[in-house]
């Protein structure tokens, strides 16, 4: 069995510390709250995304555009505008 780079074989084999033994509670719970913010992020997105989805009728709508008619008095098409003087 070998041993972690940087500790002697007596490091290695002694009881922790309370500080040691403490530090590696913390980083437990630490390790645990970051996994759970991830899910909660990971929900988070998943529920902007169904409302995206509801808010534009489930569809794409960038470059959508084949289907419709432009409008009457929009677009590149002067007939209709007045003279420019």
């Amino acid at each position: 069995m070998g041993t972690q780079a940087g500790m002697s074989e007596q490091e290695h084999l002694r009881e922790p510390t309370e500080a040691e033994s403490r530090l590696e509670h913390t980083t437990a719970e630490l390790d645990e709250r970051l996994e759970h913010l991830g899910d909660e992020l990971r929900h988070a997105e998943e529920l902007a995304a169904e409302h995206r989805r509801s808010a534009i009728g489930g569809e794409d709508v960038v470059g959508d555009w084949e289907d419709t008619k432009p409008s009457p008095m929009g677009g590149d098409d002067p007939s209709g505008a007045p003279e420019r003087s």
